[in-house]
C-alpha cells in the first residue's frame, strides 16, 4: 500500500506534524525541538506510514461511531441489526468504522489540514453500516509547540444518528528521566471480559492518577471517569519530575471518560478521551448513563483536543 504523508510545519518554531489522510486521518508524528535534539511527542510502530500495520497501533487513531469494544460483533438499533468484523481477538468489534478508511482532504495549508469522511460516499462501503449517514471532519492545526484537533460530526441523514467518539493517542515516554502520569479522574468503570459492567466506582490506589504516578508503576487498560475540569478544560499530563519537561493533553467537556492503556512494549502510554464508555449503547438500553449520544437530522457535534509540549525548565 502506498500512502501520501501530509506534513504540517511551523517553520519559526521548527515543529512538524505528519498525517495519513488515507489511513484514518491519523496524525502519527508531532516533532518538536528540545535541548537534546528533536523529539517526537507521538509514538508509532516502524513502518506505520506504509499502511501495513494495525490502524489502532500508533499515532492518533480516530474512533467513530463507537469507541472501544462493542459486546460481540452486532449492534442492534430500532429493530435493525448491523454486523461488524471481530477485531480484538476475544470476539468483539472494536474502535469503530473510520479508523483505517481513506478521508478526503478538503483544506490543506502549511500549518492546517482538514479531512472529512462521509458514510454515503466513502469507497470503503460505509453506507448502510450504521443507522444513519454521517459526515465527520477532522481539522489538525500546528502552532509552535501545540497540535490541535477539532472534530465535527454531522447527521446528514433524515434519521437520528447514535454515536460515540474518541481518540486513541500514543504518547512517547522517553527512557531517560522520572516521568509521571497525571489524569484527573475520580472514578473508574469496572470491566468484565474487557467490557464495562455499568457501575462506576471511586478510583482505587492502582488507578488513581490524580496526583501523578511514576510511569514505571502503571500497568493499565482501564476506563476512567468522573473527570475533573477546570474552566471547562481537563488536562492530562506526562511530566519529567527531574526538569519539568511536560506533554499536556487538554480537552473540553465534550469528552467525559478517559481510557488509560499501557502497551506491552512500554515505549508509550495511551491517554484516550472518549465521549462515552465502551459498549455504551447496550448500557444505555439498560438504563446506565454511559454517555451514548444521538444527533437529530441536521444536527452537529463539535469538540477540540490540544496537545502541547513544554520544554525543560
Amino acid at each position: 500500500m502506498s500512502l501520501e504523508i501530509i506534513t504540517l510545519e511551523d517553520q519559526h518554531a521548527e515543529t512538524t506534524a505528519r498525517v495519513l489522510s488515507g489511513f484514518g486521518m491519523n496524525c502519527y508524528s508531532f516533532e518538536v525541538p528540545t535541548t537534546n535534539g528533536r523529539f517526537d511527542v507521538l509514538w508509532s510502530v516502524d513502518g506505520f506510514c506504509s499502511g501495513s500495520q494495525r490502524a489502532s497501533s500508533s499515532g492518533i487513531p480516530l474512533l467513530f461511531p463507537f469507541v472501544g469494544r462493542l459486546q460481540g460483533t452486532q449492534f442492534q438499533h430500532e429493530g435493525q441489526t448491523y454486523a461488524f468484523t471481530e477485531g480484538d481477538g476475544i470476539g468483539n468489534a472494536i474502535h469503530g468504522l473510520v479508523i483505517d478508511r481513506p478521508w478526503k482532504v478538503i483544506q490543506r495549508e502549511p500549518q492546517r489540514l482538514v479531512g472529512c469522511i462521509e458514510s454515503a460516499t466513502n469507497r470503503g462501503k460505509l453506507k448502510d453500516c450504521w443507522p444513519a449517514d454521517y459526515r465527520v471532519c477532522a481539522a489538525y492545526e500546528l502552532t509552535a509547540m501545540r497540535l490541535s484537533l477539532t472534530i465535527t460530526i454531522e447527521n446528514v441523514d433524515q434519521r437520528p444518528l447514535p454515536f460515540g467518539f474518541g481518540t486513541h493517542p500514543y504518547f512517547r515516554v522517553p527512557r531517560e528521566g522520572d516521568w509521571r502520569v497525571t489524569v484527573p479522574a475520580k472514578g473508574y468503570w469496572p470491566l468484565d471480559a474487557m467490557l464495562p459492567t455499568g457501575n462506576q466506582l471511586h478510583v482505587d490506589s492502582r488507578r488513581d492518577l490524580r496526583c501523578g504516578r511514576p510511569f514505571d508503576e502503571i500497568h493499565l487498560d482501564d476506563v476512567l471517569g468522573d473527570l475533573i475540569f477546570e474552566d471547562e478544560i481537563c488536562d492530562t499530563q506526562l511530566t519529567n519530575q527531574e526538569n519539568g519537561e511536560r506533554i499536556v493533553q487538554s480537552f473540553d467537556e465534550g469528552f467525559r471518560e478517559c481510557v488509560v492503556y499501557t502497551p506491552p512494549h512500554r515505549e508509550a502510554i495511551c491517554i484516550e478521551p472518549y465521549t462515552c464508555v465502551p459498549n455504551a449503547a447496550e448500557l444505555a438500553r439498560n438504563g446506565v448513563n454511559a454517555g451514548w449520544q444521538v444527533l437529530a437530522p441536521g444536527q452537529r457535534w463539535q469538540s477540540r483536543i490540544e496537545i502541547r509540549y513544554e520544554a525543560a525548565q
